[in-house]
């Protein structure tokens, strides 16, 4: 679990200034790293920032969710970090 939550808060520490390849690095660490209650929305919802924002990175087994699959896995997502990271506060 430890890993996971490291890589959350390395995604965490990103932004619209960060290089492309530390984006890219830290999702696959969380993929990589995921817990198995949320690997599938782990994965889902990497694959989608990476085909959407990152599509140099992306291969052919990667899709874009749709918001309708995106959304529900996020909450998910969201709820397991809460409950299992102890992540600092912004």
């Amino acid at each position: 679990m430890a890993a996971f939550c490291a890589a959350v808060e390395a995604l965490d520490g990103t932004d619209g200034t960060t290089q492309d390849d530390i984006v890219i690095a830290a999702l696959e660490d969380m993929k990589r790293t995921a817990p198995g209650e949320v690997r599938d929305d782990v994965v889902l919802l990497a694959d989608t920032l990476i085909v959407n924002d990152y599509p140099q990175a992306a291969d052919d087994s990667m899709e874009a969710a749709s918001p309708d699959a995106g959304r529900p896995a996020s909450e998910r997502l969201a709820a397991f970090v809460d409950a299992n990271c102890d992540l600092p506060e912004d």
